[in-house]
């Protein structure tokens, strides 16, 4: 079996210690873009919005059915109680999200899931 030097120990820790913090961020990240997609489309559920094909998220912001920053907001704070270190902000391109359809913004959280630290 292979001795290691101090600095390959140092090392390996440093990458365990390293991924160990992504997992976590990952982590409150998924459950951030989880709770964020349950709220929008919640709403949008409850507006009686069809599955937006058209209409823009801003749309139903505009019409007072919607509002991102506030939901942007509870998500954060719901994923940060499921983590050890709370998240304190969280940079949302908020224009862009208002731009997309229903389906284009479940879409959009998607990939950005699928792009976490497993």
């Amino acid at each position: 079996m292979k001795e290691y030097t101090p600095s390959e120990q140092a090392e390996a820790q440093d990458k365990f210690e390293q991924h160990q913090k992504g997992r976590e961020e990952a982590k409150f990240y998924r459950a951030f873009l989880d709770k964020l997609k349950d709220q929008v489309t919640g709403v949008l559920l409850k507006s009686g919005a069809d599955q937006g094909q058209r209409d823009r998220l801003e749309d139903f912001e505009s019409a007072g059915i919607l509002n991102l920053k506030q939901s942007i907001d509870d998500a954060i704070s719901a994923a940060n109680k499921g983590v050890d270190k709370p998240v304190e902000h969280v940079n949302v391109r908020q224009e862009l999200l208002a731009e997309m359809t229903q389906r284009e913004f479940v879409e959009y959280i998607e990939r950005l899931k699928s792009s976490l630290i497993k």
